[in-house]
Parts: structure tokens; C-alpha cells; sequence
């Protein structure tokens, strides 16, 4: 199998934006970085969807597997993998994640478009 070498983008809590020291209602994500190595388990190639929008269209559509470092396994994120992993950054480019399964103590998850930073 091919190997691969990133980070992990997770979300570990959430912070509320203030403007001019009063509450806007926004919640901003606080995203850590892991640094991972694993492998690619799946490359799939789907037709390019036709959408507006500059690289918009633009899918990796694969599946990687890692060992999860000990200090992600400690987060109570951890348990509910659907809700903290944003992105995986391979050679330069972050990609978003689709889809998550937990395999005790790997983690698998799939990639679609490119994740872009709204912040």
C-alpha cells in the first residue's frame, strides 16, 4: 500500500467572537494540527462535478488510515470522530474530510473537495 505523510486538522473547542467587547452570536473553531503518517487505502476517481466557483470542483476522493497520537486518543472529541476532524494536509494542499470511522487505535477517513479556511 502507499504511504503517506501529513497533518490532521481537529477541532478542540469553540470560541465566541467578540466585536467591540460585545458577543456577535459567531463561534470560531480552535483547530490543532497532529502530525500523522499512514496509509492510503483507497483511491477513487469520481467524474468532476460542474459547479460555479474556482476550484470548487476539485476532488481527492481517497481513503487514509493512521495511528492516532496518544494526545489526540485523550480528547473526549475522540469518542464523537464525526464531529472533529476538519482537514488532512498532504504536500502543501488541506483536504476535507467526508467521512470518519474510529478502528481502535487507527482512525480512517475518506477526503472530497478542498478545505477552505473561513476564518
Amino acid at each position: 500500500m502507499a504511504k503517506f505523510v501529513g497533518t490532521v486538522g481537529v477541532i478542540t473547542g469553540f470560541d465566541e467572537e467578540y466585536i467591540d467587547g460585545i458577543p456577535s452570536g459567531r463561534h470560531i473553531a480552535n483547530v490543532k494540527e497532529y502530525a500523522v503518517r499512514g496509509e492510503i487505502l483507497q483511491n477513487r476517481q469520481t467524474p468532476q462535478e460542474h459547479t460555479e466557483g474556482i476550484n470548487r470542483t476539485i476532488r481527492l476522493n481517497q481513503r487514509f488510515s493512521f495511528i492516532a497520537p496518544p494526545d489526540l486518543m485523550s480528547l473526549p472529541l475522540y469518542l464523537n470522530a464525526q464531529n472533529f476532524a476538519v482537514y488532512i494536509e498532504i504536500q502543501g494542499v488541506k483536504w476535507t474530510v467526508t467521512d470518519i470511522s474510529v478502528e481502535y487505535p487507527r482512525i480512517i477517513f475518506s477526503t472530497g473537495g478542498v478545505w477552505i479556511d473561513e476564518q
